[in-house]
């Protein structure tokens, strides 16, 4: 762990390293079904003056964020990471209970996510799968 975050969040940090298409910061693939807590550890940033440009991943102090029932979510493919934008922003986050401590990934995708309507059909866990499977 470094600097507070955990483990989960660390490995969401290297492995999100590279710049990503502004399109690609935020594919959301659920979302909240009831309030939980979240502590933001990094947020999008564009690098470069133009609409166009890529964006990255910063890291931030770490700070709380509370996130209401039906807020769209990219969930990432570890613990209880999450992606959703904030105050104009992509964050990366990950959920924790009450005490501050992170959340299982069974337990926050179980308690906490829920999925979309899709007019093609698929259900939740292939969507989720399949935004997964496109990294980044």
């Amino acid at each position: 762990m470094t600097a507070g975050r955990s483990e989960s969040a660390d490995r969401a940090l290297h492995r999100l390293r590279e710049p990503v298409p502004a399109s690609r910061a935020m594919r959301a693939n659920a979302k909240s079904k009831r309030a939980f807590a979240g502590r933001v550890f990094a947020r999008f940033a564009r690098q470069g003056p133009n609409s166009w440009d890529p964006f990255a991943l910063r890291p931030v102090a770490l700070e709380s964020v509370d996130v209401g029932p039906g807020v769209r979510l990219q969930i990432e493919d570890e613990g209880g990471i999450f992606r959703m934008r904030f105050k104009g922003a992509v964050i990366v986050a990950e959920a924790v209970d009450g005490h501050g401590v992170p959340l299982e990934r069974d337990v926050f995708i179980a308690e906490y996510v829920d999925g979309f309507a899709h007019a093609k059909g698929h259900g939740v866990s292939a969507h989720i799968a399949k935004t997964l499977s496109r990294r980044g």
